[in-house]
Parts: structure tokens; sequence; C-alpha cells
């Protein structure tokens, strides 16, 4: 019963996995509910209490002033009370976490993997947002830190030039690429939607790099099956508008 009164409180004062930060005193109180709830293991009241430490609390009239600041320390705890009965939403939301806060460990690649894994097993487990932040990490991996300074290495732009320290960031960033995609695909392959979409997104920006006419027709084939299957996906038709423009 607590934890359904924190809920009422959250559902009717803003209280959704956004990505800005919670606002409104109404938190403040669902957050009361949600400890009261959580000390007898609640699953859903330790995740939301994890994701209310993670984003803070903001004032509703003044967006830069919190009311309560973040804890990301906090996050994770109650996150991983829920992680160990291996609740889904909190599995998710320990993944994004960890990919987008560098927290413990300093190192790129071991925070990123971390993630990975905790996204892997809630998508196992039939958490959809965690396909949908799988895929997300796909192109931010595209466009990440990793690959940029490999190149600076690689150039010498900005840094001594220095090959060696080139070639071991372009290894680390292929190979947690690699193993990304090999993830993303198989749940393409086991037929979610928004997982084709993304492998779909990936195959264009590859084919444009490297100019494979083959990516093309794969994923002209792959964006006509998600529109058979729903033809409310407005982003497969921009997709495919896309194909026929660029030939």
């Amino acid at each position: 019963m607590l934890f359904e009164q924190g809920y009422l409180h959250d559902l009717n004062h803003g209280h959704e996995e956004k990505e800005n930060s919670l606002h409104d005193e109404h938190i403040k109180i669902a957050k009361r509910y949600y400890e009261k709830s959580a000390e007898s293991g609640h699953l859903d009241a330790l995740t939301d209490l994890g994701f209310i430490y993670q984003m803070g609390i903001k004032d509703p009239n003044n967006p830069n002033i919190y009311l309560e600041e973040p804890d990301l320390n906090k996050a994770i705890h109650y996150y991983k009370k829920a992680k160990k009965k291996r609740f889904p939403r909190a599995l998710n939301n320990l993944g994004r976490l960890y990919i987008e806060n560098p927290i413990e460990e300093k190192v790129f690649g071991d925070n990123l993997r971390k993630g990975i894994k905790y996204l892997e097993i809630a998508s196992e487990l039939g958490n959809i947002k965690a396909l949908y932040n799988l895929g997300k990490l796909i192109l931010f991996l595209q466009f990440s830190n990793e690959f940029f300074l490999g190149v600076c290495y690689e150039t010498g732009k900005g840094v001594p030039q220095n090959y060696e320290k080139a070639r071991r960031l372009f290894f680390n960033y292929f190979e947690i690429l690699k193993e990304l995609l090999s993830l993303f695909k198989e749940a393409a392959q086991k037929g979610d939607l928004n997982a084709k979409l993304f492998y779909v997104v990936y195959l264009l920006k590859n084919a444009n790099y490297e100019d494979r006419d083959e990516d093309f027709v794969e994923s002209s084939f792959i964006l006509q099956e998600i529109i058979a299957k729903d033809p409310n996906m407005v982003e497969a038709y921009f997709y495919l508008g896309y194909l026929y423009e660029n030939g």
C-alpha cells in the first residue's frame, strides 16, 4: 500500500523515466513512501527510489535549482538491491547509469561493458527500453571519445603522434562495437521491430561510410518488413524514403 501511495503522488506530478531531472515537492512525498516500501524489498519501490536519487529533484519554479541534488551512489545502492532479484527495469536503469555517468571505474571500456551487461540481461528479461538503449548506444559509439582520441593520436592532432596508443584505442572501440552489434542483431532476428529499426540505422551509416550497396539492399528489405508488421512505425517510412531518394 505504501508503494501505491507513493506511485499516485509520482504519477500525478510528473515522475516518468525521462532524460530531464524530476521536479516538485510531491516527488519528495513519493520518495518517503518509496523508502518505507523499499524496506520490505518492494522491487518497483527500490527502482523508483533509485531513479529519484539518480535524477535529483528540481525546483519547479527554477529548473537551475535542486531541491535535492542527484546522488548516484544511493541510486546504485537501490538499483542493485532490485538487480539481485533480476528486476528488468532496475537492470535497464543501472545499465544506463553506468554508461552515462563514468563513476567507480574510470576506464571508458570498463564502465561501458558493465552497462552493456546490465542492458543485455534486462532485454533478455523482456525490457523493451533496454533494447532501445542498446540501439542508442550503438549510435553513440559511432562517435565516441575513444574513436576520436584514436584519430588524434594517429594524426598527431592536438597530441604527440603515437601509433601504438591509436592502435589500442581503435582496437577497444571496434571490439566494443562488434560486441554490441552482435547482441543487437540477435535481438532484431528475434523479431523486435525497434531492434530492427536501429539495426537499419547502423547499416545505413555503415553504407554511407564504406559505400556498401548490399547494406542499402538489406536495409530496404528490413524496412518493408517493419512497415508490413507495424504500419504506424513512422521512422521506417522516413528511412525507406531516404533510401529511394539516395538511389
